[in-house]
Protein backbone atom coordinates (compact mmCIF):
# COMPACT_ATOMS: atom_id res chain seq x y z
CA UNK A 1 0.00 0.00 0.00
CA UNK A 2 1.40 3.46 -0.19
CA UNK A 3 -0.28 6.67 1.25
CA UNK A 4 -0.03 10.53 0.99
CA UNK A 5 -1.96 13.15 2.35
CA UNK A 6 -2.79 16.84 1.53
CA UNK A 7 -4.64 18.96 4.36
CA UNK A 8 -6.72 22.01 3.95
CA UNK A 9 -6.52 24.50 5.68
CA UNK A 10 -8.50 27.81 6.28
CA UNK A 11 -12.52 28.41 6.09
CA UNK A 12 -13.26 24.97 5.25
CA UNK A 13 -11.40 21.42 5.74
CA UNK A 14 -10.21 19.36 2.86
CA UNK A 15 -8.46 16.48 2.64
CA UNK A 16 -6.86 15.46 -0.56
CA UNK A 17 -4.90 11.48 0.21
CA UNK A 18 -2.63 9.50 -1.89
CA UNK A 19 0.83 9.32 -3.86
CA UNK A 20 0.69 8.95 -7.20
CA UNK A 21 2.50 8.16 -10.21
CA UNK A 22 3.25 11.35 -11.19
CA UNK A 23 7.03 12.24 -10.27
CA UNK A 24 9.22 13.70 -12.73
CA UNK A 25 12.36 12.60 -13.50
CA UNK A 26 14.08 15.20 -15.83
CA UNK A 27 16.26 14.53 -18.29
CA UNK A 28 17.80 11.39 -17.32
CA UNK A 29 18.47 7.98 -19.34
CA UNK A 30 16.04 5.36 -19.04
CA UNK A 31 18.36 3.03 -16.93
CA UNK A 32 17.99 5.63 -14.25
CA UNK A 33 14.87 6.40 -14.73
CA UNK A 34 13.08 3.04 -13.78
CA UNK A 35 14.95 2.26 -10.22
CA UNK A 36 13.86 5.49 -9.33
CA UNK A 37 10.54 5.33 -10.29
CA UNK A 38 10.37 2.09 -8.74
CA UNK A 39 11.60 2.67 -5.74
CA UNK A 40 9.83 5.65 -4.99
CA UNK A 41 6.17 4.54 -6.43
CA UNK A 42 5.92 1.21 -5.75
CA UNK A 43 7.23 1.15 -2.00
CA UNK A 44 4.98 1.99 0.64
CA UNK A 45 5.77 5.27 2.49
CA UNK A 46 3.34 7.04 4.37
CA UNK A 47 3.45 11.48 4.26
CA UNK A 48 2.29 13.05 7.77
CA UNK A 49 1.53 16.52 7.84
CA UNK A 50 3.13 17.96 10.32
CA UNK A 51 1.74 21.66 12.14
CA UNK A 52 -1.88 21.61 10.74
CA UNK A 53 -5.08 23.08 12.21
CA UNK A 54 -8.54 22.02 11.54
CA UNK A 55 -10.67 24.78 10.23
CA UNK A 56 -13.74 23.39 10.00
CA UNK A 57 -14.81 23.96 13.30
CA UNK A 58 -14.05 27.94 12.63
CA UNK A 59 -15.72 27.73 9.70
CA UNK A 60 -19.04 26.18 11.96
CA UNK A 61 -18.55 28.98 14.60
CA UNK A 62 -19.00 31.62 11.19
CA UNK A 63 -21.81 29.65 10.10
CA UNK A 64 -23.96 29.95 13.26
CA UNK A 65 -23.00 33.54 13.62
CA UNK A 66 -24.01 34.24 10.23
CA UNK A 67 -27.74 32.08 10.78
CA UNK A 68 -28.11 34.18 13.80
CA UNK A 69 -27.75 37.89 12.12
CA UNK A 70 -29.47 36.64 8.98
CA UNK A 71 -32.15 35.24 11.09
CA UNK A 72 -32.34 38.60 13.69
CA UNK A 73 -32.10 41.06 10.20
CA UNK A 74 -35.40 38.85 8.76
CA UNK A 75 -37.15 38.61 11.33
CA UNK A 76 -37.34 42.26 12.00
CA UNK A 77 -37.88 42.57 8.47
CA UNK A 78 -40.88 40.87 8.69
CA UNK A 79 -42.30 42.31 11.84
CA UNK A 80 -41.67 45.47 10.10
CA UNK A 81 -44.02 44.51 6.76
CA UNK A 82 -46.60 42.76 9.62
CA UNK A 83 -47.61 46.15 11.06
CA UNK A 84 -47.55 47.73 7.70
CA UNK A 85 -49.89 44.48 6.09
CA UNK A 86 -52.41 45.60 9.36
CA UNK A 87 -52.54 49.44 7.46
CA UNK A 88 -52.79 48.69 4.02
CA UNK A 89 -54.26 45.21 4.09
CA UNK A 90 -52.67 44.17 0.80
CA UNK A 91 -52.72 40.93 0.29
CA UNK A 92 -48.62 41.14 -2.24
CA UNK A 93 -47.59 42.82 0.96
CA UNK A 94 -49.15 39.72 3.48
CA UNK A 95 -46.79 37.21 0.63
CA UNK A 96 -43.51 39.27 0.80
CA UNK A 97 -44.17 39.14 4.82
CA UNK A 98 -44.99 35.23 4.66
CA UNK A 99 -41.71 35.02 2.73
CA UNK A 100 -39.68 36.61 5.00
CA UNK A 101 -40.64 34.79 7.99
CA UNK A 102 -40.16 31.40 5.89
CA UNK A 103 -36.73 32.81 5.02
CA UNK A 104 -35.84 33.75 9.12
CA UNK A 105 -36.84 29.93 9.84
CA UNK A 106 -34.64 28.26 7.68
CA UNK A 107 -32.38 29.67 10.32
CA UNK A 108 -33.23 26.95 12.53
CA UNK A 109 -33.04 23.51 10.44
CA UNK A 110 -29.44 24.97 9.64
CA UNK A 111 -28.76 25.64 13.10
CA UNK A 112 -29.48 22.28 14.23
CA UNK A 113 -27.50 20.76 11.29
CA UNK A 114 -24.49 22.97 12.50
CA UNK A 115 -24.64 21.81 16.10
CA UNK A 116 -24.88 18.20 14.67
CA UNK A 117 -21.42 18.74 12.37
CA UNK A 118 -19.83 19.91 15.52
CA UNK A 119 -19.96 15.84 17.00
CA UNK A 120 -17.40 13.84 17.16
CA UNK A 121 -17.32 10.67 14.89
CA UNK A 122 -18.79 7.92 16.49
CA UNK A 123 -18.48 3.81 15.27
CA UNK A 124 -22.01 4.08 14.25
CA UNK A 125 -21.15 7.60 11.99
CA UNK A 126 -17.49 7.21 11.29
CA UNK A 127 -17.67 10.75 9.34
CA UNK A 128 -19.48 12.31 11.96
CA UNK A 129 -22.90 14.16 11.07
CA UNK A 130 -21.88 16.57 8.50
CA UNK A 131 -24.47 15.38 5.93
CA UNK A 132 -27.04 16.72 8.59
CA UNK A 133 -26.45 19.77 6.31
CA UNK A 134 -28.45 17.90 3.35
CA UNK A 135 -31.37 17.29 5.63
CA UNK A 136 -31.66 20.71 6.43
CA UNK A 137 -31.73 21.66 3.00
CA UNK A 138 -35.13 19.30 2.21
CA UNK A 139 -36.47 20.68 5.41
CA UNK A 140 -35.85 24.45 4.02
CA UNK A 141 -37.73 23.27 0.74
CA UNK A 142 -40.56 22.31 2.91
CA UNK A 143 -40.74 25.55 4.99
CA UNK A 144 -40.25 27.42 1.44
CA UNK A 145 -43.11 25.84 0.16
CA UNK A 146 -45.58 26.34 2.74
CA UNK A 147 -45.04 30.23 3.02
CA UNK A 148 -45.97 29.52 -1.09
CA UNK A 149 -48.74 27.57 -0.26
CA UNK A 150 -49.99 29.87 2.60
CA UNK A 151 -49.59 33.05 0.56
CA UNK A 152 -51.60 31.06 -2.52
CA UNK A 153 -54.27 30.32 0.04
CA UNK A 154 -54.49 34.09 1.13
CA UNK A 155 -54.41 35.23 -2.67
CA UNK A 156 -57.41 32.89 -3.34
CA UNK A 157 -59.35 34.27 -0.50
CA UNK A 158 -58.43 37.51 -1.19
CA UNK A 159 -60.04 37.50 -4.42
CA UNK A 160 -62.79 35.67 -3.83
CA UNK A 161 -63.67 38.36 -1.08
CA UNK A 162 -61.86 41.80 -2.27
CA UNK A 163 -61.11 44.31 0.33
CA UNK A 164 -59.91 48.28 -0.61
CA UNK A 165 -56.00 48.71 -0.32
CA UNK A 166 -55.60 51.77 1.78
CA UNK A 167 -51.89 53.33 2.21
CA UNK A 168 -49.84 53.27 -0.68
CA UNK A 169 -46.90 55.36 0.77
CA UNK A 170 -46.79 52.97 3.52
CA UNK A 171 -47.47 49.79 0.93
CA UNK A 172 -44.17 51.28 -1.01
CA UNK A 173 -42.10 51.87 2.36
CA UNK A 174 -43.23 47.96 2.95
CA UNK A 175 -42.06 47.16 0.03
CA UNK A 176 -38.56 49.32 0.29
CA UNK A 177 -37.87 47.39 3.98
CA UNK A 178 -38.79 44.20 2.60
CA UNK A 179 -36.28 44.70 -0.62
CA UNK A 180 -34.01 45.76 1.24
CA UNK A 181 -33.51 43.31 4.30
CA UNK A 182 -33.51 40.45 1.88
CA UNK A 183 -30.84 41.42 -0.07
CA UNK A 184 -28.65 42.64 2.44
CA UNK A 185 -29.19 39.09 4.23
CA UNK A 186 -28.57 37.70 0.79
CA UNK A 187 -25.75 38.64 0.07
CA UNK A 188 -24.21 38.53 3.71
CA UNK A 189 -25.57 34.45 3.29
CA UNK A 190 -23.65 34.22 0.01
CA UNK A 191 -20.44 36.23 1.23
CA UNK A 192 -20.01 33.93 4.29
CA UNK A 193 -20.88 30.42 2.34
CA UNK A 194 -18.42 31.32 -0.06
CA UNK A 195 -15.78 31.61 2.54
CA UNK A 196 -16.66 28.89 4.79
CA UNK A 197 -17.30 26.57 1.15
CA UNK A 198 -13.44 27.52 -0.13
CA UNK A 199 -10.49 26.06 1.65
CA UNK A 200 -6.90 26.76 1.68
CA UNK A 201 -5.75 22.91 0.29
CA UNK A 202 -1.94 21.63 0.97
CA UNK A 203 -1.01 18.77 -0.43
CA UNK A 204 2.37 16.65 -0.69
CA UNK A 205 3.05 14.68 -3.89
CA UNK A 206 -0.27 12.46 -4.98
CA UNK A 207 -2.10 14.80 -2.72
CA UNK A 208 -0.56 17.64 -4.48
CA UNK A 209 -1.59 16.56 -7.66
CA UNK A 210 -5.23 16.19 -5.91
CA UNK A 211 -4.86 19.43 -4.73
CA UNK A 212 -4.02 21.44 -7.94
CA UNK A 213 -7.02 19.17 -10.10
CA UNK A 214 -8.71 20.80 -7.54
CA UNK A 215 -8.14 23.72 -7.93
CA UNK A 216 -8.16 23.52 -11.74
CA UNK A 217 -11.81 21.85 -11.79
CA UNK A 218 -13.71 23.89 -8.74
CA UNK A 219 -12.03 27.49 -8.47
CA UNK A 220 -14.51 28.66 -6.41
CA UNK A 221 -14.02 26.31 -4.03
CA UNK A 222 -9.59 26.77 -3.38
CA UNK A 223 -8.49 30.24 -2.23
CA UNK A 224 -5.04 28.75 -1.43
CA UNK A 225 -3.13 25.81 -2.46
CA UNK A 226 0.13 24.81 -1.30
CA UNK A 227 1.83 21.91 -3.30
CA UNK A 228 4.84 19.82 -1.99
CA UNK A 229 6.17 18.21 -4.88
CA UNK A 230 3.50 17.40 -6.74
CA UNK A 231 2.54 14.41 -8.84
CA UNK A 232 0.39 14.96 -12.55
CA UNK A 233 3.20 16.74 -13.62
CA UNK A 234 5.21 14.64 -16.21
CA UNK A 235 5.49 12.63 -19.08
CA UNK A 236 8.04 9.74 -19.81
CA UNK A 237 9.94 8.89 -23.13
CA UNK A 238 8.29 5.81 -25.37
CA UNK A 239 10.13 3.05 -23.80
CA UNK A 240 10.53 4.13 -20.59
CA UNK A 241 6.93 4.89 -20.41
CA UNK A 242 5.90 1.06 -21.04
CA UNK A 243 7.69 -0.57 -18.89
CA UNK A 244 6.48 1.88 -15.90
CA UNK A 245 2.66 0.85 -17.51
CA UNK A 246 3.58 -2.84 -17.35
CA UNK A 247 5.03 -2.55 -13.60
CA UNK A 248 1.71 -0.71 -13.02
CA UNK A 249 -0.21 -3.52 -14.33
CA UNK A 250 1.61 -6.67 -12.93
CA UNK A 251 0.65 -7.53 -9.75
CA UNK A 252 4.04 -8.94 -9.52
CA UNK A 253 5.63 -6.40 -10.10
CA UNK A 254 3.77 -3.54 -8.12
CA UNK A 255 3.05 -5.82 -4.93
CA UNK A 256 4.60 -8.71 -4.62
CA UNK A 257 8.22 -7.23 -5.50
CA UNK A 258 7.74 -4.18 -3.42
CA UNK A 259 6.82 -6.48 -0.56
CA UNK A 260 10.02 -8.84 -1.11
CA UNK A 261 11.45 -5.79 -0.87
CA UNK A 262 10.51 -4.17 2.49
CA UNK A 263 10.38 -7.38 4.72
CA UNK A 264 12.41 -6.00 7.78
CA UNK A 265 12.75 -2.88 9.27
CA UNK A 266 16.57 -2.53 7.80
CA UNK A 267 15.52 -2.90 4.13
CA UNK A 268 12.57 -0.17 4.80
CA UNK A 269 14.84 2.26 6.49
CA UNK A 270 17.40 1.73 3.72
CA UNK A 271 14.55 2.52 1.36
CA UNK A 272 13.60 5.49 3.17
CA UNK A 273 16.98 6.85 3.51
CA UNK A 274 17.39 6.34 -0.46
CA UNK A 275 14.03 7.21 -1.89
CA UNK A 276 12.43 9.83 0.64
CA UNK A 277 14.96 11.85 2.27
CA UNK A 278 18.60 13.03 1.79
CA UNK A 279 19.90 13.93 4.99
CA UNK A 280 19.58 14.36 8.56
CA UNK A 281 16.00 13.58 9.95
CA UNK A 282 14.59 14.29 13.82
CA UNK A 283 12.05 11.63 13.66
CA UNK A 284 13.60 9.03 11.37
CA UNK A 285 13.02 6.52 13.73
CA UNK A 286 9.40 6.97 14.64
CA UNK A 287 8.97 7.31 10.33
CA UNK A 288 10.68 4.22 9.84
CA UNK A 289 8.10 2.17 12.78
CA UNK A 290 5.37 4.19 10.65
CA UNK A 291 6.23 2.22 7.32
CA UNK A 292 6.73 -1.18 8.78
CA UNK A 293 3.44 -0.58 10.63
CA UNK A 294 1.78 0.25 7.42
CA UNK A 295 3.56 -2.73 5.23
CA UNK A 296 2.63 -5.17 8.12
CA UNK A 297 -1.25 -4.00 7.92
CA UNK A 298 -1.52 -3.80 4.10
CA UNK A 299 1.27 -4.93 2.83
CA UNK A 300 3.58 -3.16 -0.19
CA UNK A 301 3.12 -1.89 -3.58
CA UNK A 302 1.31 1.14 -5.26
CA UNK A 303 -2.61 2.18 -4.70
CA UNK A 304 -4.97 1.95 -7.37
CA UNK A 305 -4.76 5.92 -7.72
CA UNK A 306 -1.13 4.89 -8.80
CA UNK A 307 -1.74 2.28 -11.21
CA UNK A 308 -4.79 3.75 -13.41
CA UNK A 309 -2.92 7.42 -13.35
CA UNK A 310 -0.49 5.84 -15.98
CA UNK A 311 -2.10 4.08 -19.13
CA UNK A 312 0.26 2.21 -21.97
CA UNK A 313 0.82 5.37 -24.76
CA UNK A 314 0.08 8.54 -22.05
CA UNK A 315 0.18 9.41 -18.22
CA UNK A 316 -3.65 9.43 -18.12
CA UNK A 317 -3.12 12.07 -14.94
CA UNK A 318 -1.16 15.02 -16.11
CA UNK A 319 -2.36 18.15 -15.35
CA UNK A 320 0.54 20.54 -17.41
CA UNK A 321 -2.10 21.40 -20.19
CA UNK A 322 -4.51 22.95 -17.11
CA UNK A 323 -2.20 24.09 -15.01
CA UNK A 324 -2.99 27.73 -16.59
CA UNK A 325 -6.24 27.70 -14.97
CA UNK A 326 -5.85 28.28 -11.69
CA UNK A 327 -6.59 31.07 -10.85
CA UNK A 328 -6.25 31.11 -6.77
CA UNK A 329 -2.60 31.98 -5.47
CA UNK A 330 -0.09 28.87 -5.82
CA UNK A 331 2.65 28.04 -3.41
CA UNK A 332 5.36 24.93 -4.74
CA UNK A 333 7.51 23.48 -2.61
CA UNK A 334 10.05 21.28 -3.89
CA UNK A 335 13.46 19.61 -2.15
CA UNK A 336 16.42 19.74 -4.50
CA UNK A 337 17.72 15.80 -4.02
CA UNK A 338 14.20 14.22 -4.87
CA UNK A 339 14.72 11.42 -6.53
CA UNK A 340 10.82 11.25 -7.22
CA UNK A 341 10.02 14.47 -8.70
CA UNK A 342 12.63 16.02 -9.68
CA UNK A 343 13.41 19.76 -9.13
CA UNK A 344 13.33 20.65 -12.78
CA UNK A 345 9.78 19.75 -13.48
CA UNK A 346 8.39 21.26 -10.06
CA UNK A 347 9.86 24.72 -11.46
CA UNK A 348 8.04 24.20 -14.99
CA UNK A 349 5.11 23.73 -13.24
CA UNK A 350 5.75 26.68 -11.20
CA UNK A 351 6.37 28.54 -14.72
CA UNK A 352 2.65 27.50 -15.97
CA UNK A 353 0.83 28.20 -13.08
CA UNK A 354 -0.15 32.36 -13.47
CA UNK A 355 1.61 33.84 -10.55
CA UNK A 356 2.96 31.02 -9.04
CA UNK A 357 5.29 31.00 -5.72
CA UNK A 358 8.26 28.33 -6.32
CA UNK A 359 10.75 27.35 -3.15
CA UNK A 360 13.86 25.26 -3.50
CA UNK A 361 15.07 23.84 -0.42
CA UNK A 362 18.43 22.41 -0.48
CA UNK A 363 19.77 19.07 0.73
CA UNK A 364 16.12 18.15 1.14
CA UNK A 365 14.66 14.88 -0.65
CA UNK A 366 11.05 13.85 -1.27
CA UNK A 367 9.26 14.27 1.83
CA UNK A 368 10.44 17.37 3.22
CA UNK A 369 7.77 18.19 5.94
CA UNK A 370 9.16 15.52 7.84
CA UNK A 371 12.94 16.23 6.79
CA UNK A 372 13.04 19.81 7.60
CA UNK A 373 8.91 20.37 9.51
CA UNK A 374 10.34 23.54 11.10
CA UNK A 375 11.11 24.63 7.85
CA UNK A 376 8.32 23.57 5.45
CA UNK A 377 5.86 24.68 8.05
CA UNK A 378 6.98 28.20 8.29
CA UNK A 379 6.34 28.89 4.68
CA UNK A 380 3.20 27.63 4.91
CA UNK A 381 2.13 29.56 7.64
CA UNK A 382 3.37 32.80 6.02
CA UNK A 383 1.92 31.88 2.53
CA UNK A 384 -1.79 30.74 4.14
CA UNK A 385 -1.70 34.12 6.46
CA UNK A 386 -1.08 36.07 3.42
CA UNK A 387 -4.10 35.21 2.60
CA UNK A 388 -6.23 35.14 5.45
CA UNK A 389 -6.37 31.69 6.22
CA UNK A 390 -5.87 29.33 8.93
CA UNK A 391 -2.39 27.51 9.46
Amino acid sequence: MSTGHGHAHGHGHRHAHGHGHGHGHGRVAWWRAVPAWVRHVLTPHGHDTAGVVDGALEANRRGMRALLISFGALLVTALLQAGLVAVTASVALLGDTLHNVADALTAVPLAIAFLLGRRAVTKRFTYGLGRAEDLAGLVIVLVIAASAALTAWEAAERLARPREVTGLGWLALAGLIGFAGNELVARYRIKVGREIGSAALVGLSQGGALALATAIEHPGRVDRLVALAPAGILSFPPVVHQLLWLTAKLPLLNRTLPGMMLRTREQVAAFARRALFAGPVPDFDEIVDEIVEEVRAGGAGSSDWQNDSIGPFRMRVDLRPHLHEITCPVLLIQGDKDVGVRPGRTRAAAALIPGARFELLEGVGHWSNRQRPDEVNALIAEFLSAGGAGT
